[in-house]
């Protein structure tokens, strides 16, 4: 199913850097919601919490994604092969 007709292009390093970029974010604000609600809890200034939370956390994690996601592809491609479902 195709959901946009006219795809935006864009090189293979953009898409990196973006899917690091969503997925750096996505981590981080889930992982520092969770780890903030379980050592505090839900309180007055949980919000506060988690936004200084995510913005420390999310440039580690987007680094973090910018260099072990390419390691651990070339490793899985060089252990398994890719067979077509």
């Amino acid at each position: 199913m195709k959901l946009l007709k006219n795809k935006i292009k864009i090189t293979h390093r953009a898409h990196r850097f973006l899917f690091a970029f969503l997925m750096s974010f996505v981590t981080s604000s889930v992982v520092s919601a969770i780890v903030i609600f379980m050592t505090k809890g839900l309180v007055v200034d949980f919000f506060q919490f988690w936004l200084l939370s995510i913005l420390r956390a999310w440039p580690v994690v987007l680094i973090l994604i910018l260099i072990f996601v390419p390691i651990i592809n070339k490793s899985l491609e060089y252990i398994f092969e890719k067979k077509n479902d």
